[in-house]
């Protein structure tokens, strides 16, 4: 957890859900999930929840549980291979680009009235390397996966370029491409 922190800069609480008289080496993932009204007190602002763990199949069943109980009123995904996220219902990075181009201010070639949001999406170059990125990806203009990417991105979005990977410089190549910098 605090390698993480350093990297990513985000605050975090932990927050013990199971009391420490619990052996959670064998704690099933409905004992984890709890009810609503259970962690509504201690969840009132939080906007976002991750679950972290090197057991894959343990956060594979999570999601499973966390979709068939709260599916309507959730986005939960994989971020990163061992990184489970829980956000509110629709918030995805394609939402975030959606609000972010309603706020933004006009270009100086344009005016309110002759660009929406929409077309600002449509002209969105989107890069994407995890299940996360699926919904930007597969509403920008143009979108690339990457290399290195979880494999089941590329089955979410099987119609997308696969390029190189990030440590090979790859979206630095194709934005050099696609906007003729070299």
């Amino acid at each position: 957890m605090l390698e993480f922190h350093k990297e990513s800069g985000y605050r975090y609480q932990v927050l013990e859900f199971i009391p420490d008289s619990v052996d959670k080496s064998g704690i099933d993932t409905d004992t984890l999930v709890g009810s609503p009204s259970a962690l509504s007190g201690c969840l009132k602002h939080v906007h976002k929840v991750f679950f972290s763990s090197w057991d894959l199949s343990l956060l594979e069943k999570l999601e499973q549980t966390l979709q068939q109980r709260y599916g309507s009123d959730l986005t939960v995904t994989f971020s990163a291979s061992y990184n489970l996220d829980i956000t509110a219902k629709d918030v995805t990075k394609a939402w975030a680009l959606e609000r972010l181009y309603e706020q933004m201010a006009p270009l100086p070639h344009e005016t309110r009235s002759t660009v929406t949001p929409e077309q600002r999406l449509k002209a969105t170059v989107a890069f994407g390397d995890n299940l996360n990125d699926a919904t930007m990806l597969s509403s920008a203009g143009r979108s690339f996966i990457m290399g290195n990417c979880n494999p089941k991105l590329r089955q979410r979005c099987p119609n997308l370029e696969v390029i190189q990977t990030n440590a090979e410089d790859a979206v630095a190549r194709k934005l050099r491409e696609i906007f003729h910098l070299e």
